[in-house]
């Protein structure tokens, strides 16, 4: 693989672990709202 490939494989794993914190935050907001609602 080019370098290019890899560096950009790395940028995506890298963002990817964060957004994963971040979307497991707000996931949890929403599950909790949801079942507040039922």
């Amino acid at each position: 693989m080019p370098a290019s490939e890899i560096e950009i494989h790395a940028i995506v794993l890298r963002l990817l672990r964060e957004g994963y914190t971040a979307l497991t935050a707000a996931q949890r907001r929403v599950v909790d709202s949801l079942m507040a609602v039922c």
